[in-house]
């Protein structure tokens, strides 16, 4: 992904995730099984993304030390924001919001409302609850 770009990730209308400028998008069940991924992606706004096939890349990697290296490091930090993720995840509603707004701002300037309450696990007029109490 480039640019000031984000997508969305969701499975059966459940947004689950996000992805913005400098990283990659990658099912880890499907590129290793060699099978459709179960997660889909759609873009929040006009962006531009890169795809790359599978044989293009697994020859990238034997071929390349430095983009093998690379590749460690995003999964690396894919882990990372899973576990970011969880943390989250256990606090209150409210703190979770409160965490999107200080970690993700691109993601609260860039999606809907019915977006960021997907991703949150809430409906929509409770988003517009904790809004209200912030304010």
């Amino acid at each position: 992904v480039e640019m000031d770009d984000l997508i969305k990730c969701f499975i059966k209308e459940v947004t689950v995730g996000f992805s913005s400028k400098g990283t990659i998008l990658l099912s880890p069940l499907g590129y290793s099984q060699s099978i459709p991924a179960h997660i889909y992606a759609v873009a929040c706004n006009r962006c531009v993304v890169k795809k790359i096939p599978k044989q293009v890349f697994d020859r990238k990697i034997e071929e390349s030390h430095e983009f093998a290296r690379w590749m460690y490091t995003v999964a690396v930090r894919q882990l990372e924001m899973i576990e970011r993720k969880l943390r989250m995840l256990n606090g209150t509603t409210k703190e979770r919001y409160e965490a999107l707004i200080a970690n993700r701002q691109n993601i609260i300037r860039s999606v809907s409302s019915k977006v960021i309450a997907s991703y949150l696990g809430i409906t929509t007029s409770y988003l517009c609850k904790i809004k209200r109490k912030i304010r």
